[in-house]
């Protein structure tokens, strides 16, 4: 935030340097005015309380227990090595793994060893019309048979599939969607406490430093969450406006 260069407050700006100001101290926070008292001094033992859970849960959604899951599964079940791309692919015309970090053709990369393999192909196209005097269209792609192109395409998926079936049978053996969906679950409840804390209304200027300061820890784990800063800075500022009256 301090290499931000220009001189136009935004929401990220405006709410990290209140919610950094309240939580330098609650003593000067509580010397706005005489009309609040400083009846508590310390932080409130609940947002002490929901920073513990909100820890807890935050540690949880760090890595996904799936990850594991696929890379023992990666390692047990190497792809065959027909799948992995040859430099004569590029010569036959085949594209690379759409995926980069994967050395072998996956999935998304079947569609091209489909159907027959033609060299010099074209598309034509050719229109009648029925005894109802409705026209049609017809596309044909005609071309010479490629039989080396042929050869590879076969090659490729009849390795894929007997592959893909062991590969998703020790998915299933060793609970890879159940892994993924408790990690979902947990991602949720965070996000779920995350939004409780940010409309929690403060009872005092004290509890607004401590929900401050809450709110920075949030931010600081975890930037990359849909406008956290936005939305705490709506609910920071609304017990602001309740909190210290005009």
């Amino acid at each position: 935030m301090a290499n931000i260069q220009t001189s136009t407050p935004t929401r990220r700006t405006i709410i990290s340097s209140t919610a950094a100001a309240l939580s330098i101290g609650t003593a000067a926070a509580l010397s706005i005015g005489t009309a609040v008292n400083a009846v508590v001094i310390v932080s409130p033992d609940r947002f002490a309380d929901l920073e513990r859970r909100w820890r807890e849960l935050s540690a949880s959604c760090q890595t996904s227990p799936a990850e594991a899951i696929a890379d023992a599964v990666e390692a047990a079940l190497p792809p065959p090595e027909a799948l992995r791309p040859l430099p004569s692919d590029l010569d036959l015309g085949f594209k690379p793994p759409l995926v980069k970090t994967r050395p072998h053709y996956h999935r998304c990369d079947l569609d091209q060893f489909t159907g027959v393999m033609l060299r010099d192909q074209d598309v034509v196209t050719s229109k009648s019309t029925d005894h109802a005097g409705r026209d049609s269209l017809t596309v044909r792609v005609v071309g010479e048979p490629w039989p080396e192109k042929q050869a590879r395409a076969d090659e490729i998926l009849a390795a894929y599939d007997p592959w893909a079936e062991q590969v998703a049978a020790m998915y299933a053996e060793l609970g890879l969607h159940e892994a993924e969906e408790l990690f979902s679950d947990r991602c949720s409840a965070c996000f779920d406490l995350e939004r409780e804390i940010a409309e929690i209304p403060p009872v005092s200027v004290a509890e607004l430093v401590a929900k401050a300061r809450l709110l920075l820890v949030i931010e600081a784990a975890d930037g990359s969450q849909e406008d956290p800063i936005g939305y705490a800075a709506h609910h920071l500022a609304k017990d602001l406006v309740r909190l210290i009256p005009a």
